[in-house]
């Protein structure tokens, strides 16, 4: 997009954000702390003058961004954060912070490692740094997808500028394949941990516990012997009352001893 292009857009804050979020802080940390009237925003939105059409920008969103004079053309970012800083003495109070898609272009080709250019590719920064930009330089909304493992890339149309595909990344030294098969990654690959079995796993040994020695039992008075059953006396020494009686029954006999 040229700069005539470019001068063709508005640019209007939309509904400002409540609650701030840590990440909202940590994308520009530097303003956050410096200017204290410094507002946020959930959205943007983009005006073309002649047309008068309206597009609605959200934080989230994929967008292309406007170059400049030594690299005229657009970039491709995420949008973390807008804010305001609200400031009388700069030219544009508008901010966002964004993290960068790479074009082909833009890496050296020394740590590029691509046999194809593609004008719809775009590669991920997988460093996840962080950029602050005027506001004012966003165009617009842009799709970028990532492809599935072993998906090829689609045609590139001239008609639809805005839409951008990737399965690499960048991580500051070389270009990395990130839409592999887990067979096929080069990723270190996490070790997976077995399934309990159903059987009981062996225990391990362990050193039995020393041997409590067993208390003495305490010394009690011997228990008084049971007292011996009453023997029936001799017939000779029973009285009289006692001796058996011709005719008497059992019953009448335990009667009469009792």
């Amino acid at each position: 997009m040229s700069s005539k292009e470019k001068n063709t857009l508005i640019h209007e804050w939309g509904s400002e954000l409540e609650e701030i979020n840590s990440q909202t802080k940590n994308s520009c940390k530097k303003f956050y702390y410096k200017y204290s009237s410094i507002k946020f925003y959930t959205s943007m939105w983009v005006i073309d003058k002649k047309s008068g059409m309206r597009e609605q920008v959200d934080v989230g969103d994929n967008v292309m961004i406007s170059g400049f004079s030594q690299h005229p053309g657009y970039y491709i970012a995420k949008i973390i954060a807008f804010f305001d800083l609200n400031e009388k003495d700069l030219d544009s109070n508008r901010r966002c912070s964004v993290e960068w898609f790479y074009l082909p272009d833009e890496i050296p080709k020394s740590k590029l490692q691509l046999s194809i250019q593609r004008k719809n590719e775009v590669i991920v920064d997988l460093r996840h740094s962080y950029d602050v930009i005027d506001a004012n330089s966003v165009l617009g909304v842009c799709h970028v997808t990532k492809l599935a493992p072993n998906q090829n890339f689609p045609d590139y149309d001239p008609d639809f500028l805005g839409i951008f595909f990737f399965n690499k990344g960048f991580d500051g030294k070389k270009i990395i394949q990130i839409n592999m098969n887990e067979d096929d990654s080069p990723l270190p690959k996490k070790r997976h941990q077995p399934a309990p079995s159903s059987r009981s796993s062996p225990k391990k040994k362990v050193a039995p516990p020393p041997k409590r020695q067993a208390k003495k039992p305490r010394k009690t008075a011997p228990k008084a012997a049971a007292a011996a059953p009453k023997l029936p006396e001799p017939e000779d020494a029973m009285p009289k009352s006692k001796k058996k009686r011709n005719g008497d029954t059992p019953k009448q006999l335990l009667k009469a001893a009792r």
